[in-house]
């Protein structure tokens, strides 16, 4: 990490974190990444979850990653939101609508624990569309990373994730986004595993 860290501290909220996420570059957001710990289970993960887009290496590819998933991955006048993730290793992706704020459901898709692209010493939740989609489907090779930000927040919990198209480079031009929720689960994220704080380097201007 190259520039001095902030400490997310004991007191701080769900709404104050993702700001500072929001806040970093596509590099900074990688180290921080890189520094979550291994997924320990898939239940820990299970329910609902807010969703944001990060800034993407610069305007032109943040535009086109808003692009992507607000206009043509929603297919309609909705915004994604984030991702629902069921029991069974199965879940959905979250549309918020434009007109009445209604939360729809479309895309499905299946998650399990792998490896991660972006240290092999490391497992990260695998997000997969492929058996959702036909074989003409823009959507087919689409898939996601996530990893879970051990941080004891006061009023939830956080994912970080990289999104890819394989027809685009894959994890190699991943997209980051966000996950939050303010209602922390039964078994709460922050109480598993040594690492209950992360770093998180200095940001830039907000660029969503």
């Amino acid at each position: 990490i190259d520039s001095p860290p902030i400490l997310f501290s004991k007191d701080c909220c769900v709404d104050d974190a993702v700001e500072k996420i929001q806040q970093l570059n596509r590099k900074e957001f990688l180290d921080l990444y890189r520094a979550c710990d291994s997924v320990i289970e898939l239940s820990l993960v299970e329910g609902d979850w807010n969703g944001c887009l990060l800034e993407n290496n610069g305007q032109i590819m943040t535009w086109i990653s808003n692009f992507m998933t607000h206009q043509l991955f929603s297919r309609g006048p909705r915004r994604w939101d984030g991702k629902s993730f069921e029991k069974g290793s199965k879940g959905t992706n979250l549309f918020r609508t434009y007109d009445d704020g209604d939360i729809e459901r479309e895309h499905r898709i299946d998650y399990t624990v792998e490896p991660s692209f972006y240290g092999s010493d490391k497992d990260a939740i695998s997000v997969k569309y492929k058996s959702y989609q036909n074989v003409f489907s823009l959507w087919r090779t689409m898939g996601d990373e996530i990893k879970i930000l051990r941080t004891d927040f006061i009023d939830g919990e956080v994912l970080l994730g990289m999104g890819c198209m394989g027809w685009s480079g894959g994890f190699l031009n991943g997209s980051p986004f966000c996950l939050y929720r303010k209602e922390p689960s039964k078994t709460s994220l922050s109480m598993i595993g040594d690492n209950t704080k992360q770093l998180v380097p200095g940001g830039r201007s907000k660029t969503d």
